[in-house]
């Protein structure tokens, strides 16, 4: 005869499995999401209630995109088939990325292009960084600063911009297009501008103030 302590015994054993199997299944989709961007990473479940059933089956977990990096407080669902009947269980997790990150190592003044010797890079758990976006290794020649950086603060995305293709008191050609005649004058650039960008400029010959379209090569394209 079975005892009631040998039931309960599988019982148990059967609710460890399916929760071990459920937090296995949450642990590798995150680590999915973290593999090859960090160096190292610890998740912790913290709540979720699994529907007691004797067959289950996972299918998917979802809820997060794979263009950022997952940091502290998260939601999740895990799709599961329990006795045939189709769950969606919503997972509180908090992921601990440990990430590679630039720190500075001086002052750095605004406009400025950041070099090997303005930094370090430093091995920090970034649970708390949220949503920031940091730059890579080989994307911060593409750079300057667009505000001044303390320094031993980590250079994140908010205190950077894309290099201009002209930058304010340079020398560019201004262009103008009359009929099949295109006609090219000195100028100046008042602003930064990027390819695309419309910015004001200056005739140097005449003074005169106008505004134009920047394109590659110092040229900026005038009505």
């Amino acid at each position: 005869m079975i005892s009631t302590a040998y039931i309960l015994a599988l019982a148990t054993l059967s609710v460890i499995s399916i929760e071990s199997e459920f937090e296995a299944a949450v642990t590798e989709y995150y680590g999915s999401l973290l593999g090859g961007k960090v160096s190292s990473w610890e998740i912790e479940l913290k709540r979720y209630n699994i529907p007691r059933g004797e067959d289950f089956d996972i299918q998917n977990v979802r809820g997060e995109s794979d263009d950022q990096i997952p940091r502290g407080s998260r939601l999740c669902w895990v799709d599961m088939l329990v006795n045939g009947r189709k769950h969606s269980i919503p997972v509180t997790l908090v992921v601990r990325p440990t990430e590679l990150l630039p720190v500075s190592t001086m002052i750095i003044s605004p406009r400025t292009t950041i070099v090997d010797s303005m930094i370090t890079w430093k091995e920090i758990e970034t649970s708390k960084l949220g949503a920031t976006k940091i730059p890579q290794k080989d994307e911060l020649v593409n750079y300057w600063t667009k505000v001044s950086i303390p320094k031993g603060v980590v250079i994140d995305h908010r205190r950077l911009r894309v290099i201009p293709a002209v930058v304010i008191g340079q020398e560019v050609s201004l262009v103008s297009q009359i009929g099949s005649i295109e006609v090219k004058i000195a100028g100046k650039a008042l602003e930064d501008g990027r390819v695309g960008e419309r910015i004001r400029v200056q005739n140097i010959n005449s003074q005169k103030r106008l505004r134009g379209v920047v394109m590659p090569n110092k040229t900026v394209m005038v009505n």
